[in-house]
C-alpha cells in the first residue's frame, strides 16, 4: 500500500481540474482499479501505469517510484520483482509505449536506450545510435553537466531503486533536417539491464519558450553532389553557430578539410569517378562528427566542419584524427581505388577571430601548412592570423573593386624580333591606382581563386579588353592581336566561352585570331584533361592559344606534342643570364627545337636587354616582350601609339 502514490495522484488530478472518476475514465480503467493502484500491494499492470501516467502528464517511472517507495528494508520483494526478475519486461513496456522521449546513457557514456519517441524527436534511427558515444547525439556541455549531476557516470555504486538527479537544459541538432532542438531533460538514475543507466526524460515542450525547438538557422542551399550546405550557406551557418556559442559563453572549433591532390585525381580519372570519390569522402567525414556538429561544402574537394562546444585544442585535434583515420582506406570506385590524403586546418572561436569569413580563411590557411606533416591537423598560429586578416581584407577589397569596376587593364607591347614591329599586346590586370594597399597581382589572383571570384574576374577583364578593342577599331587604328590570361578552372566557360568570343569579335569586324587566350603551364598541368579539352574547344573557333610561363612545369618538354596550342611563351626565369649561362642556353635551345618540330611559334617574356633579344632571335624565337621593348601602359596611351603607327 502506498500513501505517497495516492497523494501524488490526487494532487496531479486537482492541478488539472479532473476528478478521480474522470482520471480513471481517460486512463481506460474503472474507478476501483484506480483505487487499487495505491491500496493493494503487488506487481502493477504496467500498461495501466503507462496510460495513467499519460493522463496525469508524468513519466511512468515516477508512478512506479511512488508505487514501491524505498523503506530501507534489507529485502524488498517488490523491488526485486521490478528491477531484477522482470526488468526486461518493465523496460520494454515503459520505453515502447510511453509518448515521452527517453534517452539512456550507461556509465561509459554510451547510448544504452533510445525509445521510439526520442528517435522521432531527434530524427535519429536507434540502430545508428545504440552503443555509440553519447557525443553523437548530445553536446559536450550537456554531457559534462550530466556527469557532474549523476554519480553513476563516475563509477559510484549501483542503487537498488530509481534516483532523481535534477534536470538540465538541453540543446542539440536533429539528424535529418539539421534544425535545433532545445528542451529540458529530467535526469533519473535507474538500474536497468544489469547496470545503472542515466535516463534523460525529455519534456515535449519548454513552457518558457513555448516550443521545444528553437527557430532553425536561415534556409540554406545545398551542393547537389554531397547534399551539404554550399559555401555561402556554410558561412551563414557558421555565423549562426557563433552567435549561439557567444550567447551561451561557450566555444567552438572550425575545421577545414582539404583533399590533397583531388584536382589531379579528377584530371586523371575524369569527373564521374571524382564525383564518387567526393561523395564517399563527404560521407566518411560526416560519420566522424557528432549530431550537434555541422558539415559544409566550401568548394570541390574541400569541406568545413563546425564543432560547437569543442573550443579546446585537444578536442578539435581528436576530431581531426578521427577524420584522417576514416579517410585512410582507399575509395573503391569500381574500376580503381583512390587514396585520399586529407589536410586539416583548425581555427577556434572566440580565440582566433570573431568573424566567420576570417575563421574559415584561417583554418584553410592552416590546412596548407599540414602538407608533408604527419600531424592530424594544424591549429592557427599567431603570425598566420595576421596573414589571414590581410587576405580577408584583400578579398573584401576585390569584391568592392569588381562591384565598382575600379580595376584597371594595362597592355604590354609584344614585338617581332626580326622586323622590330609591334605585333601584339598582352592585357595585364592592375589594382586601382589610388588604393594605398597595392597588392601584387599574384596575390589578387590567389585571393580571387580562394573566394570563388576567378570567373567574375575573368569576365571583367574580357569585357574591358573587348571594350578597348571596339574603341580602337572606331578610331581607325590598326588593331593588333591581344592576349588575355585565363585560369584552368574558367577556361572555355562563361566569359571565355569560344563561341561567344568569336561572335563578339565578328560584330566588331575583327577576325577571331585578334583575341589570344593565354594559359599558364602550371594551370594546364593542374587541370589535366579539363584544361586540354578547353584549349581544343578554343582552337576549334580559330581563337589563338598561347601556353604562358612555359618551362616551369615538371612535364614541359614531354607535353609539347599533345598541346592544342599555337604558341609557346617561355618563362622569364629562363631568359635571365641567357647570353652568358651555357646551361640556360642549352635548355632554351631544346625548347626552341621541340617547338619548331611540332609547329609551334616561339615567344619570350621578361626580355630586358638587347643581348637577350638577339640571342632569342638566333634560336628561332619570333616574338618577345619585356622592359627592353616597353612597359605596360593604360588603354589611353596605347590608343595614342596605335593612332600614330604607320
Amino acid at each position: 500500500m502506498s500513501t505517497e502514490l495516492e497523494v501524488f495522484i490526487r494532487r496531479r488530478a486537482n492541478e488539472q481540474g479532473l476528478s478521480l472518476a474522470e482520471v480513471a475514465r481517460r486512463a481506460g480503467m474503472s474507478r476501483q482499479s484506480l483505487y487499487d493502484c495505491w491500496s493493494r500491494d503487488g506487481y502493477p499492470n504496467l500498461a495501466t501505469i503507462v496510460e495513467l501516467a499519460e493522463v496525469l502528464g508524468v513519466h511512468p517511472l515516477r508512478l512506479l517510484e511512488l508505487q514501491f517507495p524505498d523503506d530501507g528494508a534489507a529485502e524488498d520483494h517488490c523491488h526485486t520483482l521490478r528491477w531484477n526478475l522482470d526488468r526486461a519486461e518493465l523496460a520494454t513496456t515503459l520505453l515502447e509505449h510511453t509518448p515521452q522521449a527517453v534517452i539512456g546513457l550507461d556509465a561509459d557514456g554510451q547510448v544504452a536506450l533510445l525509445n521510439p519517441a526520442a528517435a522521432e524527436q531527434l530524427q535519429r534511427p536507434p540502430e545508428r545510435v545504440l552503443g555509440q558515444p553519447a557525443e553523437r547525439i548530445l553536446p559536450g556541455e550537456a554531457l559534462g553537466r550530466i556527469r557532474a549531476q549523476c554519480p553513476v557516470m563516475s563509477g559510484a555504486p549501483t542503487q537498488p531503486h530509481a534516483t532523481p538527479r535534477g534536470s538540465l537544459r538541453l540543446s542539440t541538432r536533429r539528424g535529418e533536417d539539421g534544425s535545433l532542438l532545445q528542451t529540458r531533460a529530467q535526469l533519473v538514475e535507474a538500474p536497468l539491464y544489469e547496470r545503472n543507466v542515466v535516463l534523460l526524460l525529455l519534456d515535449p515542450g519548454d513552457p518558457a519558450n513555448g516550443t521545444a525547438a528553437e527557430a532553425p538557422p536561415p534556409a540554406f542551399d545545398r551542393e547537389p553532389l554531397t547534399g551539404l550546405p554550399d559555401r555561402e550557406s556554410t558561412e551563414a551557418l557558421l555565423r549562426w553557430a557563433m552567435q549561439r556559442t557567444e550567447s551561451r559563453g561557450s566555444e567552438l572549433a572550425v575545421l577545414v578539410i582539404e583533399l590533397d591532390g583531388f584536382d589531379r585525381t579528377e584530371a586523371g580519372l575524369g569527373p564521374e569517378i571524382a564525383d564518387r570519390v567526393l561523395h564517399t569522402a563527404a560521407q566518411r567525414v560526416g560519420g566522424q562528427l557528432r549530431h550537434a556538429d555541422l558539415l559544409g561544402h566550401l568548394q570541390r574537394g574541400q569541406f568545413t566542419a563546425i564543432l560547437p562546444d569543442t573550443g579546446s585544442r585537444s578536442g578539435a585535434l581528436q576530431v581531426a584524427q578521427r577524420i584522417c583515420q576514416s579517410l585512410e582506406h582507399p575509395v573503391e570506385t569500381g574500376s580503381c581505388a583512390c587514396q585520399l590524403q586529407p589536410r586539416i586546418g583548425i581555427a577556434l572561436f572566440p580565440e582566433h577571430s570573431h568573424h566567420a569569413v576570417t575563421l574559415l580563411e584561417q583554418a584553410r590557411s592552416a590546412a596548407t601548412r599540414t602538407a608533408g606533416d604527419h600531424q592530424p591537423g594544424q591549429i592557427v598560429e599567431p603570425d598566420l592570423g595576421d596573414r589571414v586578416a590581410r587576405r580577408v581584407a584583400l578579398i573584401r577589397d576585390l569584391r568592392r573593386a569588381l562591384e565598382r569596376r575600379s580595376l584597371c587593364v594595362h597592355y604590354q607591347p609584344v614585338f617581332d624580333l626580326a622586323s622590330g614591329e609591334l605585333t601584339a599586346l598582352e592585357a595585364l590586370l592592375r589594382w586601382p591606382e589610388g588604393d594605398t594597399s597595392q597588392p601584387s597581382i599574384g596575390e589578387v589572383i590567389d585571393a580571387a581563386e580562394q573566394a570563388g571570384l576567378l570567373g567574375e574576374l575573368d569576365r571583367w577583364v574580357v569585357e574591358q579588353v573587348l571594350s578597348d578593342l571596339a574603341h580602337w577599331q572606331s578610331q581607325g587604328c590598326c588593331v593588333p592581336r591581344v592576349s588575355v590570361n585565363a585560369s584552368g578552372r574558367t577556361l572555355g566557360t562563361g566569359a571565355l566561352e569560344p563561341a561567344v568570343l568569336s561572335k563578339r569579335l565578328e560584330r566588331l569586324g575583327l577576325p577571331p585570331g585578334t583575341l589570344d587566350i593565354e594559359l599558364s603551364e602550371r594551370h594546364l598541368l593542374d587541370t589535366g584533361g579539363a584544361g586540354h579539352d578547353g584549349l581544343t574547344h578554343i582552337r576549334e573557333h580559330t581563337l589563338g592559344v598561347t601556353i604562358d610561363h612555359f618551362g616551369t612545369g615538371y612535364a614541359s618538354l614531354i607535353s609539347l606534342r599533345d598541346l592544342p596550342a599555337g604558341r609557346l611563351k617561355v618563362d622569364q626565369t629562363l631568359i635571365r643570364d641567357l647570353p652568358t649561362d651555357p646551361d640556360q642556353q642549352a635548355l632554351v635551345a631544346s625548347i626552341a627545337r621541340l617547338g619548331e618540330r611540332f609547329g609551334l611559334e616561339l615567344a619570350a617574356e621578361g626580355v630586358e636587354t638587347r643581348q637577350e633579344a638577339e640571342h632569342l632571335r638566333q634560336l628561332g624565337f619570333t616574338e618577345a616582350q619585356g622592359y627592353h621593348f616597353g612597359y605596360p601602359a593604360p588603354a589611353a596611351a596605347v590608343s595614342e601609339h596605335l593612332a600614330t603607327a604607320p
